[in-house]
């Protein structure tokens, strides 16, 4: 791991940089009474475009929707901001006036969780006009505490000390209990996508198979050494995990069922909250602010620090391969820092699987694909093509996987 840039946190620095939520090159930020907005376009040059304090709030956690964001704060809870001008965001409403610790989103409806209310309903189909439908009334059912919540399609989790109750939302006015999950030590964040939940239950990561959502199983756990806000995310074959004072881990999950710790970075702070994008860490520090990692796994430069003068691609080795191959490329000098994306499709031009998307500078690089698509699962064999692109410039090539 190493970094690309940091945001550092105004003086006196007293922590409580709690999350991020991301859409495109903006990261929205949650960092104690303020909501900052940081343009990431360049990581390691970002820049502040705006912040708005809500005093005596602690926000802990924030998504976005139409140029409004939703932010859990600890005291006055659930707030809609407007951020259409990100020099000047305002208050646009309080759509939950209790203990909000968490919130997430999943198409136009975002679901909150209030403290000893359970977990709130909103509306945001139309974001600046946001209306609360209610609870969800299971959620406070037996005294559990609106701790941490995840959405993603039609799927959404409350976390409560303890336990994971798992809610299928294909009607997202009135989620479904499908299953409930024991947890030993209790978490309050966790992430989802199309099969998988990820949870960074206190000192060890647990991966669960969500696809039946009424029979959640553990397919894997492997110890992270310990953080008391538990934060995962997944990106391509990697998830990262906040350990806090030990700053943050990856694990290679390109087997789901044996994760494999890969890398580390020990940052000089805690490490609260984590996002995860094209190889990039997004992780808020307690007493240090914004800071972005890169992920040196996905991408490599060349250690000679050879500066080619051509754009190239060249065929991947072994080819043909099973499970895995490497691909080099070249950015030229020329170039100078340039957004590079390299991709694999398949014969019918459907794209399989992004393996970088970054601004490089000159160098020769190597990327490496295991044969599995965006999701993770295993790819049937037989050919597919690469292709490498900056600005207008674009090479393909061709390779096989072996079954």
């Amino acid at each position: 791991m190493s970094v690309s840039g940091a945001v550092a946190v105004p003086a006196p620095a007293d922590g409580l940089c709690y999350s991020t939520f991301l859409d495109g090159n903006t990261a929205y930020v949650s960092y104690k009474t303020h909501l900052r907005i940081i343009d990431i376009t360049a990581p390691s040059a970002m820049i502040e475009l705006g912040n708005i304090e809500i005093t005596d709030a602690v926000l802990k956690k924030s998504v976005y929707k139409d140029n409004v964001v939703f932010s859990a704060c600890k005291l006055p809870g659930l707030k809609a901001i407007d951020v259409s001008d990100p020099a000047n965001p305002t208050v646009i409403s309080t759509l939950i006036d209790t203990r909000t610790n968490d919130v997430a989103i999943a198409g136009d409806y975002v679901y909150a969780a209030a403290d000893g209310n359970g977990i709130g309903i909103i509306d945001v189909s139309t974001a600046n006009a946001a209306t609360l439908v209610g609870y969800v009334a299971e959620s406070v059912v037996n005294g559990r505490y609106g701790e941490g919540v995840a959405a993603y399609g039609n799927v959404m989790v409350q976390s409560a000390w303890g336990a994971l109750y798992f809610y299928d939302i294909t009607t997202p006015e009135t989620p479904a209990l499908a299953d409930t999950v024991a947890l030993l030590t209790g978490t309050s964040w966790l992430t989802l996508d199309d099969n998988y939940a990820y949870v960074h239950d206190f000192d060890v990561l647990r991966i669960y198979d969500i696809s039946d959502l009424a029979n959640v199983t553990q397919v894997s756990e492997v110890a992270t050494t310990g953080s008391w806000d538990g934060d995962a995310a997944r990106d391509g074959d990697f998830v990262y995990v906040n350990v806090e004072t030990n700053g943050i881990k990856v694990f290679d999950v390109s087997d789901i069922a044996n994760p494999v710790e890969v890398a580390s970075y020990d940052m000089l702070n805690n490490a609260r909250g984590i996002a995860a994008r094209d190889g990039l860490a997004y992780v808020n520090e307690k007493e240090g602010g914004f800071s972005i990692y890169s992920n040196d796994l996905v991408v490599a430069i060349d250690p000679d620090g050879t500066r080619p003068t051509h754009f190239s691609l060249s065929q991947n080795y072994p080819n043909p391969f099973n499970p895995s191959t490497v691909i080099e490329f070249s950015i030229p000098q020329s170039f100078g820092t340039s957004e590079v994306t390299l991709e694999v499709f398949n014969v019918r031009g459907q794209k399989v699987r992004t393996l970088a998307d970054l601004r490089l500078e000159s160098g020769v690089y190597h990327a490496s694909w295991n044969g599995r698509d965006a999701a993770g699962m295993t790819v049937s064999g037989g050919m597919y093509i690469y292709r490498l692109q900056s600005g207008n410039e674009v090479i393909s090539n061709k390779m096989v996987l072996l079954k």
